[in-house]
């Protein structure tokens, strides 16, 4: 889902992996499901 979602020009990778490395460090928890960035 990750790489469709950058192949489609849906986000960038700087961001999705920003906004995950930010997820991680805020909550510990290391997974987040990209539809859940592109939704907020």
């Amino acid at each position: 889902m990750d790489l469709n979602a950058i192949l489609t020009d849906r986000i960038t990778l700087d961001d999705l992996l920003y906004r995950k490395r930010r997820h991680a460090s805020e909550t510990g928890n290391i997974y987040l499901n990209v539809n859940k960035i592109l939704v907020a």
